[in-house]
Parts: structure tokens; C-alpha cells; sequence
């Protein structure tokens, strides 16, 4: 048997259902719903498709941070090491007969 709450304008707001499974609405200003979020106790709480899209703009984001570091640090080796090669002196051997 399911157990649900409405709001003043009679839009539901939560449900539980058997299990101890919740569902939980919320609206904008004009009613319109704006999240939806599922919980349960052996799920614990599921994240709405919203905060799964932050966080993998987030982890996206480090992603490149960190690629761009690498691709830096790569940048500046190689510089190094081609500066150390021209500086080297260089010596020609001549063959005596």
C-alpha cells in the first residue's frame, strides 16, 4: 500500500511505497516539476539525472586540466632536452691513413 503527500495545489509531492520506497517531487513557481528523486533503504538515495550530468561535467573538466598539465610539462622536457643537445660541443674525428 503506498502512502502519498500532495502540495496546495494537489500535485504530489512524495509517495512511499513497500520496501520504504520514496519518491519526491519538486515544483517550479508555475508547477511544472523540476526534480524527481528516488530513495530507498537498500539503495540508499539515486541521483537524480541532473547531478549524475554536473558531476560528469566536472570530471570531465579535471580530465583536461590534468591532460593539459601533462601535455605542458611534456612540452617544457622536450624543450630542455633539445637545448641541451645543441649546446653540447661537438667533436669530428678524422681518419689518418
Amino acid at each position: 500500500m503506498a502512502a502519498m503527500q500532495y502540495n496546495e495545489l494537489s500535485q504530489e509531492i512524495e509517495r512511499i511505497l513497500p520496501g520504504n520506497v520514496i519518491g519526491k517531487w519538486q515544483y517550479d513557481a508555475t508547477g511544472r516539476p523540476t526534480k524527481h528523486r528516488i530513495s530507498a533503504s537498500f539503495l540508499g538515495s539515486i541521483p537524480s539525472v541532473g547531478d549524475i550530468a554536473k558531476k560528469a561535467v566536472k570530471s570531465t573538466a579535471k580530465k583536461a586540466k590534468k591532460a593539459a598539465s601533462s601535455a605542458k610539462k611534456k612540452g617544457k622536457k622536450k624543450a630542455k632536452k633539445a637545448k641541451k643537445k645543441l649546446e653540447r660541443p661537438r667533436t669530428t674525428c678524422l681518419k689518418v691513413n
